[in-house]
């Protein structure tokens, strides 16, 4: 989101606040409209040359999904970029194809942290029988299922550019070092990364990309 400000402040150490916190420009009243118009087209020009990057879930349809499969129990789900070194030795990968095309158009990342913590909190699991599988990264087959439903469930939630409903092929666990995990994460056409706390669990991460 662009941002500036048409204000009657002109003191120096204001506006360079302003500056400093990502204003875009400050125009000061009165101005003449081709200042205006100038501010705006640089603007324009920023926004013109950047790469729309497509979200394939939202943060609010992904919050849906997580709330039904969590039933009762607490989560705090936030976007947050996601890289290689932000994952576990394994990692949940789904696949996802579009009922259009019937073609392989998106997948989903799962940490170990975070599918335990899905798994375990779909099937209501207090977090003293959780905590050792989380320091361990051994979470029991139930759980793993129970995370592969979560992912096939998020289809719904997900998007491509043409409209229609994504459903999941398969999933599996795949190593951290996977290389196509890893040229996803470096090349995608959109993405959307979330972080997951749990009270008393602890934090996981996930992510959504278009391939």
């Amino acid at each position: 989101t662009y941002v500036g400000f048409v204000t009657t402040e002109t003191q120096n150490d204001r506006v360079q606040e302003a500056l400093n916190n990502g204003a875009n420009f400050v125009l000061n009243k009165p101005f003449k409209d081709e200042e205006l118009r100038e501010k705006l087209g640089a603007i324009a020009n920023k926004i013109s040359s950047k790469p729309i990057i497509f979200k394939p879930i939202t943060l609010e349809g992904l919050t849906t999904v997580v709330r039904e499969t969590l039933k009762e129990v607490p989560f705090r789900l936030v976007e947050k970029e996601l890289t290689s070194a932000d994952l576990s030795k394994e990692n949940l990968l789904a696949l996802y194809r579009s009922e259009i095309t019937k073609a392989l158009t998106a997948v989903a990342v799962l940490d170990l942290p975070a599918l335990t913590m899905m798994g375990a909190g779909a099937l209501g699991m207090q977090p003293a029988d959780v905590k050792p599988m989380l320091e361990t990264e051994s979470p029991t087959e139930d759980i793993q299922n129970q995370a592969a439903d979560f992912l096939g469930r998020a289809a719904t939630a997900m998007r491509a550019e043409k409209p229609g409903e994504l459903s999941m092929l398969k999933q599996s666990l795949v190593s951290k070092d996977f290389a196509k995990l890893q040229e996803l994460l470096r090349h995608n056409r959109g993405q959307a990364y979330f972080k997951l706390d749990i009270p008393g669990y602890g934090s996981g991460r996930m992510g959504f990309l278009l391939v």
